[in-house]
């Protein structure tokens, strides 16, 4: 789902520092609603609207609503950390004054923006306050939800912003619901035209940025700026830059260790990194290699803004500086990280679980495992997936039909089918 630019929109959470921070405990709920949370979860996760988190200061749990139709929806309950807000002075529109304005039209057309809440990120140091508690395990949005203090306002901002010079004239808007309306059938369509017209300038300017990142992600930094400057920047309201990720891991065996890198670009290109290591390290040095590594690729990439993903909670949070660094060994590291970590605009860090990092992590154990000379380079892997038998197989199967009679796999096709032995084997066989 295409986001808003943070330059445009961003929703915050200020909290008041002298409020308690709450942490909630987990709630019983009935087994079969259990499994209802499990699945939107498993659907928000998937869509990109959540994280997983481990170390929040808040902590909230989950509602379930039934609706109309039989099925529920998932809420958080924010009121602990609403109470901690301040409210947003922006104000809504009047609904009374609304009725009033589009009363003696002629035509309305009302439109509701499809999922608009989930298309506004939350600043990203504010993210972690959305965390709630399920039994398995804690998250945190990365979208704008429901039930946030602030939510309507943060809507509001940029729907005002975009449609003030026709608001009170040929549209009317509350939230993420519009109307266009005129006076007469004549006037209408030229109202929507207006609407749309002013709605497509806005997708085009964005879906230009995305078209300029990724013709720059396949060019090397001299050849990207010069195809910089054949774009214009004339009229353009703001650019989305969309962010890459990275997965790291490492692999330590007897025969060596290894490190793997997995940087996938915002159309879904995926580009694997290597290495073994010839001297030894503790885990958590080679850890640092790897995402060393993969930030030196990254930038090689022209990569601006990285989201890094890593399946060991204490790393993540040494590089998040959550925790503190006991190992004097790893400080050198670090201090490399933070070096590397700095050329890029923004970084950000989250943990991942171990069946999701599956790629880096034979990558890694690849890496540790092949001994070969300096000089060679391994092509690129492609791993395929086979849906269907290969044709040989096929070929043997229809001829199950006839028991393969005559053929030189006859015997081996009966002990397959019924377990059954030639009727005179010798001990040859």
């Amino acid at each position: 789902m295409p986001m808003i630019d943070t330059n445009i929109v961003q929703h915050c959470i200020p909290t008041d520092p002298t409020m308690k921070l709450v942490k909630q405990k987990l709630r019983r709920m009935k087994p079969e609603w259990i499994l209802k949370i499990k699945e939107e979860v498993e659907k928000q996760y998937n869509a990109g609207f959540l994280r997983v988190v481990n170390y929040s200061e808040w902590l909230d749990n989950v509602v379930l609503v039934p609706k109309k139709d039989g099925k529920v929806r998932m809420c958080v309950d924010f009121q602990d950390l609403n109470k901690a807000s301040p409210k947003d002075d922006l104000p809504l529109p009047h609904i009374d004054v609304l009725v009033d304005k589009i009363a003696g039209h002629a035509l309305l057309s009302f439109m509701d923006e499809f999922l608009g809440y989930n298309q506004i990120k939350i600043a990203l140091e504010d993210m972690e306050k959305t965390s709630f508690i399920i039994p398995w395990g804690t998250n945190c949005y990365k979208v704008m939800t429901f039930g946030l203090k602030n939510a309507g306002a943060t809507y509001q901002h940029p729907a005002t912003t975009l449609l003030h010079d026709l608001i009170h004239k040929e549209v009317e808007v509350y939230v993420d619901d519009m109307i266009v309306k005129s006076k007469d059938h004549a006037g209408h369509m030229p109202a929507l035209s207006k609407f749309f017209e002013r709605i497509w300038n806005v997708t085009q300017k964005s879906i230009k940025g995305r078209v300029i990142a990724d013709n720059l992600a396949h060019c090397s930094p001299e050849e990207a700026e010069e195809i910089q400057g054949d774009f214009s920047d004339e009229d353009i309201m703001g650019i989305e830059v969309e962010s890459w990720k990275m997965y790291f891991n490492r692999a330590t065996n007897q025969n060596g260790s290894g490190i793997g890198v997995l940087i996938i670009s915002p159309k879904g290109t995926h580009i694997p990194f290597s290495g073994r290591l010839n001297f030894l390290a503790t885990n958590n040095a080679i850890e640092y290699k790897a995402y060393i590594m993969g930030l030196r690729a990254a930038l090689s990439l022209g990569v601006k803004e990285l989201e890094v993903y890593g399946d060991s909670t204490l790393i993540i949070s040494q590089f998040q500086n959550k925790r503190k660094i006991k190992e004097e060994r790893l400080v050198p590291y670090h201090e490399c990280l933070q070096k590397w970590a700095s050329k890029f605009n923004k970084v950000q860090y989250q943990y991942v679980p171990r069946m999701k990092n599956q790629i880096v992590d034979a990558l890694a154990t690849m890496a540790s495992m092949m001994d070969r000379p300096k000089e060679d380079e391994t092509r690129p892997i492609v791993l395929e997936h086979k849906e269907e038998p290969a044709n040989y197989c096929m070929t043997i199967e229809k001829d199950e039909e006839k028991n393969g009679e005559g053929e030189w796999y006859s015997d081996i096709l009966q002990y397959l089918k019924d377990g059954t032995y030639p009727p005179s084997p010798d001990k040859n066989d």
